[in-house]
């Protein structure tokens, strides 16, 4: 666990959110010379432990992470590619809990 105690901030962002992104990029009218910078939400690996640990009470993933305090660094651009995946259909971002149980449903 050592190695998670120094790396405890990261920003998420769901793996179709972002070809969503790319495919408005390519395709929306209306989007034209844009850097388009995603990500959904800051989070710590103790959160997807806790994610993992809901739909499996049965299971131990790891030993008991401790919760780092989160990343709350101001950075605006999400808020631009948040709009796009609107315009693409989307409510908004995918949830960290969605994106962590969609991407491990089968290997748990």
């Amino acid at each position: 666990m050592e190695a998670t105690r120094g790396a405890a901030r990261y920003f998420y962002v769901d793996v179709q959110d972002t070809a969503r992104l790319r495919a408005a990029a390519l395709l929306h009218p209306r989007m034209e010379n844009e850097w388009i910078f995603a990500y959904a939400a800051p989070y710590t690996w103790r959160d997807i432990q806790t994610t993992l640990a809901k739909p499996y009470p049965d299971r131990i993933f790891a030993p008991q992470m401790e919760a780092p305090s989160l990343d709350r660094s101001d950075i605006e651009l999400p808020v631009k590619a948040e709009y796009w995946l609107k315009e693409m259909g989307r409510m908004g971002w995918t949830s960290l809990e969605d994106s962590v149980l969609a991407n491990t449903r089968d290997l748990a």
